[in-house]
């Protein structure tokens, strides 16, 4: 054999080779939508835990559908003024849904930049404010259960942008369908519903109400840190 024609068929062997990779290409991402990648991950961060689907759609491109529950409750001790109390924080109905657009402007680097929008459908923050100690006024010695209780309640509801971006780590690039993805963005959400309650001495509470309203009303950007581990069902 001559080297003219071990050249030939070199070159048709790459030639065949590349048609290859290009038909699996196209099927890839520009046959039905079933046949392109797609990944299950569980998530944690500041917007609770959840689950996501995520489907490529083009190459550099996917979209991610999901939802996340926020349980959070802590308890503290505090002093207001010479009153020690009891305060509670906690999370009423926090979940949401989200679809995400994430964008790999780098092929070969797993950084991206996620538009998205989220649906709260009632996320509720509540403190409840309860005096452990005694207080005195002028004469009289005042219990924490005659003091009362003051609770502060703050509801957001509907839609709410997002922006972030993220990294995709993947183990072990085309050998292992797990990967990891850490993203950092925040939502703007919708104005919020304050509302201020109280028992006992704390009822009555119309004029203070109006000031925690006012104070709370620029509570709208929620940060998000969040931590995806995933499973593909098709290598990326």
């Amino acid at each position: 054999m001559n080297r003219k024609t071990l050249f030939s068929l070199l070159l048709l062997l790459c030639l065949g080779a590349s048609s290859r990779v290009t038909a699996q290409y196209d099927d890839d991402y520009y046959g039905p939508l079933f046949t392109r990648p797609k990944a299950l991950g569980l998530t944690a961060g500041t917007q609770g835990l959840g689950l996501d689907f995520t489907q490529s759609i083009l190459p550099g491109w996917s979209v991610r559908l999901g939802g996340s529950y926020l349980p959070f409750s802590y308890k503290y001790g505090s002093v207001f003024g010479d009153v020690d109390t009891d305060v509670k924080l906690k999370t009423k109905s926090f979940a949401n849904a989200h679809l995400m657009v994430d964008y790999y402007p780098f092929m070969d680097l797993g950084l991206r930049i996620t538009p998205g929008v989220g649906y709260f459908f009632n996320a509720q923050g509540e403190a409840t404010v309860k005096p452990s100690g005694n207080y005195k006024y002028g004469d009289i010695n005042l219990t924490g259960d005659q003091l009362g209780t003051m609770q502060g309640n703050i509801k957001w509801k509907g839609w709410a942008p997002y922006l972030g971006a993220g990294w995709l780590f993947r183990f072990r690039e085309g050998e292992s369908p797990l990967s990891l993805a850490v993203d950092l963005g925040t939502y703007y959400m919708p104005k919020p519903d304050a509302t201020l309650t109280g028992t006992v001495l704390f009822e009555n509470n119309s004029y203070n109400e109006e000031h925690f309203r006012e104070n709370v009303k620029n509570y709208r950007w929620l940060p998000v840190l969040q931590v995806s581990l995933r499973y593909s069902f098709y290598s990326y």
